[in-house]
């Protein structure tokens, strides 16, 4: 099938990815073209959504790179896009230097304004920022064993008092749900040569405080820029 969508007879250049939980993933030359093949009914549901979302990108246009949506199917079987190409930003971000990172910084953060003032999104998945705290308490109770190792029991209190009391009062004024990517990091963050940004994987975007778009991006220089931008 993508042989005959795409015109690309050459097997050598095409790849699958079986890692996927959701969807089996056919890469046409290193990921100029892209392919899912969800994996069963509940993960065609899943991926309608991030069908939506191409289809929302395509309407804007961006400061960075992002997939272009050319390919689907009634059913939902399939979804194919032109791919973003670059190496992703984790396997560099400590090698780069203070400039660098404000460059990359500055060109999300320009990503995000964008992204953040879209509003004909329609239909969209979203979380308030109540349920946001939700979702980082149960994440830090669920590790919290694993800070024994690290900070001593007064430290460990500090940190339960910020979970419990900060941030859930630091959210509760934070302002309006915006449009987010929803699971921006350093992953789904792809530079180039020239350091040029690409971004990836917007299956979980939906409506959420802005602050979802910055919590994966830990490196400090280049979370400033980005917010500056």
């Amino acid at each position: 099938m993508v042989r005959a969508l795409t015109g690309i007879t050459d097997d050598n250049r095409i790849s699958v990815n079986e890692i996927g939980w959701t969807s089996r993933v056919y890469l046409v030359e290193g990921g100029r073209i892209v392919f899912k093949f969800p994996r069963n009914k509940q993960c065609r549901e899943e991926c309608r959504q991030e069908v939506a979302v191409l289809e929302l990108l395509k309407r804007h246009a961006f400061a960075v790179r992002v997939p272009i949506l050319n390919w689907t199917s009634e059913d939902n079987a399939y979804f194919g896009f032109f791919g973003v190409k670059g190496k992703p930003l984790k396997e560099s971000i400590h090698t780069l230097s203070k400039g660098q990172r404000i460059e990359i910084g500055t060109q999300l953060g320009q990503f995000l304004r964008q992204l953040h003032s879209i509003t004909d999104y329609g239909e969209i998945p979203a979380q308030t920022p109540a349920e946001q705290v939700d979702e980082y308490l149960e994440m830090y109770e669920k590790d919290r064993d694993l800070l024994k190792a690290y900070f001593n029991e007064s430290e460990r209190e500090t940190l339960d008092r910020f979970f419990a009391d900060e941030v859930p009062e630091c959210m509760a004024g934070s302002g309006d749900l915006v449009f987010c990517h929803g699971d921006l990091d350093y992953n789904n963050t792809l530079i180039d040569d020239q350091n040029q940004v690409g971004v990836i994987d917007f299956g979980y975007a939906g409506l959420y405080d802005r602050s979802q778009d910055f919590r994966g991006m830990d490196d400090e220089i280049l979370r400033d820029a980005m917010i500056k931008a």
